[in-house]
């Protein structure tokens, strides 16, 4: 990310699950947030995002459903719980 023009305002990264701790302090510097898709991930086994990483840089971190091509669903209620699962499997203390 560091070699490109990076935009600085207004930047939505999809799915961020392949983050080096370089591109977390990258995306918190230029005020960028996160789409968090964990239902697109899991069924795609690309990964998990660093969601401890992210709100450590106090990057913003909303879900998202992506599209029915790579999820099977567009249910923003089943994304929050799988979110919900993935935090836990962080490590991260749920309410």
């Amino acid at each position: 990310m560091d070699g490109a023009q990076r935009p600085r305002r207004r930047l939505l990264a999809a799915h961020a699950v392949h983050l080096s701790a370089h591109d977390v302090r990258l995306l918190a510097d230029d005020g960028a947030g996160v789409a968090h898709c964990p239902g697109t991930n899991a069924k795609l086994a690309s990964g998990i995002a660093g969601l401890t990483a992210l709100r450590a840089g106090s990057i913003a971190v909303g879900l998202g459903t992506d599209g029915p091509a790579s999820n099977d669903h567009l249910d923003l209620w089943e994304e929050m719980r799988l979110a919900m699962m993935s935090a836990g499997r962080q490590g991260i203390p749920l309410p």
